[in-house]
């Protein structure tokens, strides 16, 4: 028995491709199986394919945390398969619709549980958690919920399946947002610093405007140590995209949303996130202080200032920051879109061209 465990040890680690933390081996779903029994472990596959955005995301991102890797790799034989190839037909047999697919099976190769989609660290162990363990079957989370409990697992265990049971991306956002909304008001204050509610930060406070943001700034050192770098992240990511809200419109053209600006630009210089942040306010307040023709011509000289992300944004939402609505205007603007669009990668290219094609289909 011992010398046939050994030889599946062996097998796996001959066979193993390392993503980052994570260990993949390079064997069948079969081989597999008998390595998870012989391991008393179950099976994790990554269904993907070769064109799909989110599973490049999920293996750039989540599959080289080292969080992510330590759980994966002592509780699964994890498998990548790719579901137009070698996967194909397990991926038929467990009916996989969308990608990536993730799916957890026992020893016996029943399948466990399997949800799709990205999601960030925290989020993607808690789902695959969820699949191992039939107490959190979407139906008896949502009989539990149903009921009144409202502890921090199942509030966020109900969130996540709402995700993923929606076709219409808004309406689960909106029931999603009517959920975490609850129960966040139904927090005392010491309750809401606890980790154990840190997803409701971290997965669900997706806007500047969002009540929780000021929370977390106000209270920040006074959270879990082990969570103030996530609640960081969340600060950084939501005045970033603030200040991109600004950069890719021309909103800074009447008295209020003047002061909504300066209002913000204020707490961003007293939170000490200026350096980050300080080219895109220099072309937002050039955008309020110049002609199109010269803000064009700025941003031309410019350029070259700004990150890769806001390049990409730059040209894709052109048509927002200047009024195209004369045809020389659109000559200018097209010429600008076709100076830098080699730049971009193939998914930004994707949206500038589509941006290109509508600026010159008049003229």
């Amino acid at each position: 028995m011992i010398r046939k465990i050994v030889l599946n040890v062996f097998m796996l680690l001959s066979a193993l491709t390392v993503h980052g933390q994570t260990l993949f081996g390079e064997i069948s779903f079969d081989e597999a199986l008998k390595i998870a029994k012989a391991e008393n472990k179950k099976v994790f596959v990554d269904f993907y394919t070769q064109w799909c955005g989110p599973c490049k995301k999920l293996s750039k991102e989540i599959f080289p945390s080292k969080a992510v890797g330590d759980y994966l790799n002592s509780n699964f034989i994890c498998l990548k398969l790719d579901a137009e190839k070698e996967g194909v037909g397990l991926a038929e047999r467990i009916k996989v619709e969308a990608y990536p697919t993730i799916a957890v099976f026992n020893c016996d190769g029943e399948l466990a549980g399997m949800f799709s989609g990205y999601r960030g660290e925290d989020e993607f162990i808690a789902a695959v958690e969820n699949c191992c363990n039939p107490d959190m079957h979407p139906d008896r989370v949502a009989a539990r919920y149903k009921s009144g409990i409202r502890d921090a697992k199942t509030v966020k265990s109900y969130a996540m399946n709402i995700m993923d049971s929606y076709d219409d991306y808004d309406s689960a956002i909106k029931e999603v947002s009517t959920v975490i909304d609850e129960y966040f008001n139904s927090l005392p204050y010491e309750e809401r610093l606890k980790s154990e509610n840190l997803f409701v930060f971290t997965n669900y406070t997706w806007a500047y405007s969002n009540p929780r943001l000021p929370f977390i700034v106000e209270n920040l050192n006074k959270f879990n140590p082990d969570d103030r770098a996530k609640l960081g992240d969340v600060i950084d990511r939501l005045y970033y995209e603030e200040a991109m809200r600004y950069f890719s419109s021309n909103l800074l053209n009447n008295d209020d949303s003047i002061a909504e600006y300066r209002k913000f630009k204020s707490k961003v210089e007293s939170f000490g996130k200026m350096k980050k942040l300080e080219p895109i306010f220099e072309f937002c307040e050039m955008r309020k202080n110049m002609t199109d023709e010269e803000y064009l011509s700025f941003c031309d000289v410019n350029f070259s200032k700004l990150g890769e992300i806001e390049q990409a944004r730059f040209l894709t939402e052109i048509n927002t920051i200047f009024s195209a609505d004369m045809e020389q205007q659109e000559k200018r603007l097209s010429s600008f879109i076709r100076k830098y669009i080699g730049t971009l990668d193939s998914r930004d290219m994707y949206f500038a061209v589509r941006t290109l094609i509508e600026l010159e289909k008049s003229h």
